[in-house]
C-alpha cells in the first residue's frame, strides 16, 4: 500500500510541479511595463507578471467549469502581439480594444497544447498576429497562492504513505516481537 500511495504521489508531483511551483512564488507580480514598450525578448514561463496596455478582443468565448471566458491579445509592440490574455467574459459581446492593467499567470503556449485552437483562430485571422515564434497566455487573475487544494492534495497523500509506512513498520515489529516470544516458551 505505501508503495501505491507513493508512486500516485510521484505522479501527482510530476503532473501538478508547475502548478505547485505557481502556488509558493512570491505575490508581488514581475513588472513587465507597457505594452507598446516591450522589447523582444524571451519571457519567464509560469511567472506572475504584470502588463499595461490596450488588448483587443478576439470575440472568442469558452466556458470551463461554468466559468465564462474570453481572449484577447496586446497591441503596440512584436512582443505585445505575443501575449494572448484569457480573462472572464463581462457578459458575451465583443468589447472591441480596452485598455488596462492585466495580472496573472503567463504560460509560453510551446510548453502546453491547451490553448491550440485559440492560437490556431489568432494566426489564420489577425494580420497583426506572429506567425512564428514564441506565443504566450496570461491568464488574467490567477495569483500565487489561490490553488491551495493542490499542495493539500500532495500533503494528504504524503500523510497517508507515511501513516501507512509507519503502521507496516509497527506490525513487522510486533509480529517480529511475537515470533521472539512464542520461541522462548
Amino acid at each position: 500500500m505505501f508503495v501505491l500511495f507513493l508512486a500516485i504521489l510521484l505522479l501527482l508531483g510530476w503532473l501538478l510541479w508547475g502548478e505547485l511551483v505557481y502556488f509558493f512564488q512570491s505575490s508581488q507580480p514581475l513588472d513587465l511595463g507597457r505594452a507598446e514598450e516591450l522589447t523582444m525578448r524571451p519571457l519567464p514561463d509560469g511567472a506572475f507578471v504584470r502588463v499595461e496596455g490596450v488588448a483587443r478582443d478576439m470575440c472568442i468565448r469558452a466556458e470551463v467549469f461554468s466559468t465564462k471566458l474570453r481572449f484577447l491579445y496586446l497591441m503596440g509592440s512584436e512582443l505585445g502581439a505575443r501575449i494572448l490574455i484569457e480573462g472572464p467574459d463581462p457578459g458575451g459581446q465583443c468589447l472591441g480594444a480596452v485598455e488596462r492593467v492585466f495580472e496573472g499567470r503567463l504560460l509560453d503556449l510551446a510548453k502546453t497544447d491547451r490553448f491550440d485552437a485559440v492560437v490556431h483562430y489568432y494566426r489564420e485571422n489577425f494580420s497583426s498576429a506572429p506567425r512564428s515564434g514564441p506565443l504566450y497566455i496570461l491568464e488574467q487573475g490567477v495569483r500565487p497562492g489561490q490553488a491551495w487544494y493542490y499542495p493539500l492534495i500532495m500533503g494528504l497523500l504524503l500523510a497517508l504513505a507515511v501513516t501507512n509506512f509507519l503502521l507496516r513498520r509497527r506490525a513487522r515489529h510486533r509480529a517480529a516481537a511475537a515470533a521472539t516470544e512464542g520461541e522462548t516458551a
